[in-house]
């Protein structure tokens, strides 16, 4: 049996790679094009797995490299005396044509770096445009993150920060995203999730929100075996709503005029635009769409009972909201996101 067991362990988990290459590809849209680039299993001649990035060019239908390993590692060698052709000790954020970048850090080195893709040459960023604390602007001109639960918004091109909001506290923070968990007794490192800010295509506006919590009872966890070796058990508690309470977690909806450099909460028929829990989106552009002019957002919300679905268009010049489609239930709503440029869809 102990024999059988350990067959198994051999294709379990992080040694299933040893056995299946390329199980699963991640693509990554390149800004300005309709390619997009991965990164492929590659097994050396030691048997070690290491990364080969390629780029899909939908017009032809091929992948193609996506840089030149060689050069790339020659051109990291300055900061990484590891960077090998077949082995680059990298992570990459973000390619662009428009810049003609690719975005990336290298482990063990604090920074964020870019390679021109037409020079080979690489630069160290003066600040990093992807760091999980922050949400930089499509045109890479701002980033903006929180401070003492206000949002604060940074110039990448001289470092000036500009402070938007000023009413944060820890029961009404803006743009912190909610885990329904507390990761401080499950992970010895809890997890950074990025921020809730969404930038407008045109980089003026940004659409976050402010969560309220304080009239949330609180869940109380107790941890046995406290994952700094104490002996004693300790004790978290964070917010979190059960069915049948009256007071449930909300937030509500601000759109930031870079323009302006304001902050004003969305209105809709006058009243604060507010999101449930799962309505309250992210970073990555799932739950929220904007309009090719950048002037438009668009979300979806429900009710506490998820029996009433919107979908709710924000006019981001004037913070005003409207309701542009409902639809009722009489089981509950679902909706579905298609990609960061895509459409919701709640049938009906």
């Amino acid at each position: 049996m102990l024999e059988a067991y350990n067959r198994a362990a051999l294709i379990y988990g992080a040694n299933a790679k040893k056995h299946v290459l390329n199980e699963t590809i991640a693509e990554n849209w390149i800004d300005g094009s309709e390619d997009f680039w991965f990164a492929r299993d590659v097994e050396g001649p030691d048997g070690k797995i290491t990364s080969q990035y390629e780029r899909y060019i939908s017009e032809r239908q091929t992948t193609s490299p996506l840089f030149d390993h060689e050069s790339f590692a020659k051109a990291t060698a300055a900061w990484s005396k590891e960077a090998v052709a077949n082995d680059l000790p990298v992570e990459i954020h973000e390619v662009s044509d428009i810049t003609g970048c690719v975005y990336f850090s290298i482990k063990g080195v604090v920074g964020e770096f870019t390679y021109n893709l037409e020079s080979g040459q690489v630069d160290l960023l003066r600040f990093p445009l992807h760091a999980r604390s922050e949400v930089t602007s499509p045109d890479k001109k701002y980033s903006a993150f929180v401070r003492d639960y206000n949002v604060i918004v940074r110039c990448n091109d001289d470092g000036r920060e500009t402070q938007l909001t000023f009413d944060g506290s820890e029961d009404l923070a803006y743009a912190l995203r909610f885990s329904t968990v507390s990761e401080k007794l499950t992970k010895k490192e809890p997890r950074i999730m990025p921020p809730a800010f969404n930038w407008s295509p045109n980089s003026r506006f940004c659409l976050t929100y402010r969560r309220d919590t304080r009239r949330v009872d609180k869940l109380h966890l107790v941890q046995s075996v406290p994952f700094d070796g104490r002996d004693r058990p300790v004790h978290a508690s964070y917010p979190y709503s059960l069915p049948g309470d009256e007071d449930i977690l909300t937030s509500q909806v601000y759109v930031l005029d870079l323009h302006s450099m304001t902050a004003k909460k969305v209105l809709l028929n006058g009243a604060p635009l507010e999101l449930l829990l799962l309505y309250m989106f992210g970073s990555e552009g799932q739950q929220v769409k904007w309009a090719k002019d950048g002037n438009t957002a668009y979300l979806v919300r429900s009710d506490r009972y998820f029996k009433t679905t919107e979908a709710v268009l924000v006019n981001a010049k004037d913070a005003t909201a409207r309701v542009g489609a409902t639809c009722t239930y009489s089981t509950f709503s679902f909706t579905e996101y298609f990609g960061v440029n895509g459409h919701f869809h709640f049938p009906t």
